[in-house]
């Protein structure tokens, strides 16, 4: 009897050990076990994941600010209202007087759309929003009846709008600037006159983003490229000469005679287009001052980000080296005259743009730099001369949000008490006092009026759907929103996922994971094990964040007797950049020791079926996996979706942020590769999955590789998703994909 107690007790303490030091629970899921845990009575099936009725299918968008009023435009069932935020009562002169630009883009395609032939219509079913293009910036919310003065309006430019987009006015909405392949056009209000700063040529792009601009420096989507003053006529523009790129070929082989679209994309090494900073007045946009970058003649940069201070007297610009080595905050006057680099960021690896100062009234500003190792807020005078750092201490700012008209208060996001949640804070300037203004429990996700009295408030838990509140900046509730919305996963028969940490072998630093486990979970038994990953630098999975169709597929596999295990490696991990630093210049070698160290840890409990671990991820994850199939005998089967093969197949910005250029790092290109020469150790059954017309990872990337497994007589499945780009979105392919995987998890593993 005493024998057998102790070696319970030896198993017990093994079991916990194993799973390493317990971070801090989040509260919202935390599962002691107990037998009053919520139980559901649903078994998820794939229908409810992806199918026409699919669970999350009437979920809210997210609702969002309306101009500088505290006006809400809400979205539900893809029809729009405008609300008041703090009372929810209509908006009653919305429909009649007030529009935005984003209503004028939306009509103006609505215009063109029913002015199309029937056989413009055809054509449209392979266009960029029939495929679900994330990058194309569409939208398919039917919309409200056009005001009368939103039908003058379009009127009044008449054909100006023929292939025209980036709608924005200026700060007294007497003006409108928008974009064409033509250039940069400012139509006056009152005069009902439209000028135009020209594009030199075809190659060149003014106040628009390219591809790779939009992708990687400004935001996916966003291909703004012009910036109004904060409260005058002058405009920012950035001017992109694309003559230097080659153009690359995306094919769609479903039309008889096939189609295709070039899209001036550089890969790694390859040149950049060049830039050029433009500043103009909106009554003569042509007479444009360029600001003087001839500092930088020698060498390659990208301007990363342009920005206006509060009162419009001084622009700023973040110019950095191709491999974005160092950031340099140049300050011009508001004609772009005059320019003086304020100070030069830089840290031990690389350096993004953190996105745009916040300037204060009396010209002092804010800036987020990672140069200590961990994201922090620092105070400088308008000279560029550092008064003081605003916060401090082992955790990240994740975003600087901005800061109140009486700069008083600074508002950031942060990880300051768990890197499993994103939190809002703010710190008062006068006396540093820092308070939390969102609830701990869940992530949040921050956006304020403009005035900063009240913000909207996005929170989710790993087993919660979003939900969304009103508060005031102190972080008061005013309040819910959608409080009808009924809890899609309320009668799922599932158990709350319980989140661990792993030892990393060389440093304190903890690794973050998320386990899933079948509703009968029992101790004695083993389970296959499934380990979904991403990986790429400060991208976590591993968070308190609800997942979408993802978690409801991984509690699928857990009713059906799987293990599901999320980790972040430490360079993935939002607990601090310098752990990710070691990663510059030879991606995948230490991520993929990093997930090792997880699933070891993981799979020394005696319920872990250590003979079957498979792994999935995708793009960045579908890379990771690719590359552990190659790398390491750990995995039994693997998914991997739209991978990069080999870094000189991507864009140069994203890639040389991390990994330098071809010709300065060919050792790192070698070895990170999953290509030269790897083919040939794929261990484990491989499922390849590409979308036929992705144009961010190129389809170059799965068939060079097939090419190479091929060569080395290794046999793998694939699927490709013809008519999709770098994520299947068409719903019946999606139902199509769930199940591939799906069969093939239950095939494999």
């Amino acid at each position: 009897m005493k024998i057998t107690l102790i070696l319970f007790c030896l198993f017990v303490l093994s079991s916990v050990a194993s799973f390493g030091d317990q971070p801090d629970q989040p509260a919202a899921n935390s599962d002691d076990g107990s037998p009053n845990s919520p139980k559901g009575k649903q078994q998820i099936t794939l229908e409810m994941i992806d199918g026409p009725n699919r669970l999350l299918a009437n979920l809210p968008e997210a609702p969002r600010w309306f101009r500088d009023e505290n006006w809400l435009v809400i979205e539900e069932n893809k029809k729009k209202t405008t609300v008041d935020a703090a009372t929810g009562d209509p908006v009653v002169e919305k429909p009649s007087i007030a529009f935005t630009a984003d209503d004028l883009s939306d009509a103006i395609k609505s215009k063109d759309a029913k002015e199309k032939t029937d056989q413009n219509a055809a054509d449209e079913a392979t266009s960029d929003e029939a495929t679900g293009d994330t990058n194309s910036g569409d939208t398919k919310t039917d919309q409200a009846p056009v005001s009368p003065r939103l039908k003058q309006l379009m009127a009044d430019l008449g054909d100006e709008t023929k292939g025209a987009s980036l709608f924005t006015f200026n700060h007294d909405e007497s003006k409108l600037a928008f974009a064409t392949d033509r250039g940069l056009h400012v139509f006056d209000l009152t005069s009902k006159l439209t000028q135009t700063v020209p594009a030199k040529t075809a190659d060149h792009l003014v106040g628009k983003l390219d591809w790779v601009y939009q992708e990687e420096l400004y935001g996916r989507g966003n291909f703004k490229g012009f910036w109004w003053q904060s409260d005058g006529d002058q405009i920012a523009f950035l001017e992109l000469d694309e003559s230097p790129l080659k153009p690359f070929v995306v094919m769609d082989h479903l039309p008889i005679h096939g189609k295709s679209e070039s899209t001036n994309y550089p890969k790694a090494g390859d040149a950049n287009p060049l830039v050029r900073v433009g500043v103009t007045n909106a009554t003569d946009p042509q007479a444009v001052t360029w600001v003087d970058l001839s500092a930088y003649q020698d060498q390659e940069i990208v301007v990363s980000a342009v920005t206006w201070s509060r009162d419009g007297s001084q622009l700023m610009l973040q110019i950095q080296n191709r491999e974005q080595t160092w950031l340099d905050l140049l300050s011009t006057d508001a004609k772009g005259q005059g320019g003086r680099v304020l100070f030069r960021d830089s840290t031990p690896a690389w350096i993004e743009s953190p996105g745009d100062p916040v300037l204060l009234d009396n010209g002092d500003f804010v800036w987020r730099s990672p140069r200590t190792g961990y994201s922090h807020l620092y105070r400088y005078n308008k000279d560029g001369t550092l008064l003081a750092a605003i916060t401090e201490g082992e955790w990240e700012v994740r975003s600087l949000i901005g800061v109140d008209p009486k700069s008083e208060y600074v508002y950031f996001t942060a990880t300051k008490d768990s890197p499993l949640e994103v939190q809002g804070y703010r710190v008062r300037l006068a006396d540093g006092q820092l308070t939390q203004i969102t609830e701990s429990g869940a992530d949040h996700r921050v956006t304020f009026s403009k005035d900063f009295s009240l913000f909207i408030d996005q929170s989710s838990t790993v087993g919660s759907v979003p939900a969304y509140a009103i508060r005031k900046g102190d972080g008061t509730l005013v309040r819910t929103l959608f409080s009808d919305q009924k809890n899609p996963l309320a009668d799922l028969d599932v158990k709350p996922p319980r989140f661990l940490t792993a030892k990393h072998k060389d440093n304190d630093q903890p690794m973050d994971m998320v386990l899933f486990r079948p509703t009968d979970f029992d101790e004695t038994k083993k389970y296959p094990l499934l380990v979904h990953i991403y990986a790429g630098p400060q991208a976590p999975k591993a968070l308190n964040r609800f997942r979408g169709t993802d978690y409801l597929w991984h509690q699928m596999l857990a009713q059906q007797g799987y293990l599901v295990l999320l980790c972040d490696n430490q360079s993935s991990s939002y607990r601090s950049v310098k752990n990710a630093w070691p990663i510059h210049r030879n991606l995948a070698t230490n991520e993929l020791s990093d997930i090792e160290i997880c699933v070891k840890q993981v799979k020394q409990n005696v319920w872990v079926d250590d003979q079957r671990i498979g792994i999935w991820g995708w793009s960045y994850g579908g890379y990771m996996t690719a590359f552990a199939l190659t790398h390491s005998n750990t995995f039994k089967m693997g998914i991997s979706g739209a991978p990069v093969t080999d870094w000189s197949n991507y864009d140069s910005i994203y890639t040389e942020r991390y990994m330098g250029t071809p010709q300065t790092n060919p050792a790192g290109y070698k070895s990170s590769s999953v290509l030269r020469d790897q083919a040939k150790n794929l261990f484990g059954s491989l499922l390849l999955i590409h979308g036929t017309i992705d144009n961010n990872v190129h389809l170059n990337n799965s068939l060079q590789f097939m090419q190479q497994l091929q060569n080395a007589g290794k046999q793998f499945d694939v699927m490709f998703y013809p008519n999709n780009r770098h994520s299947v979105t068409d719903q019946k392919q999606r139902v199509h994909l769930r199940k591939l995987m799906t069969d093939f998890v239950l095939e494999k593993l």
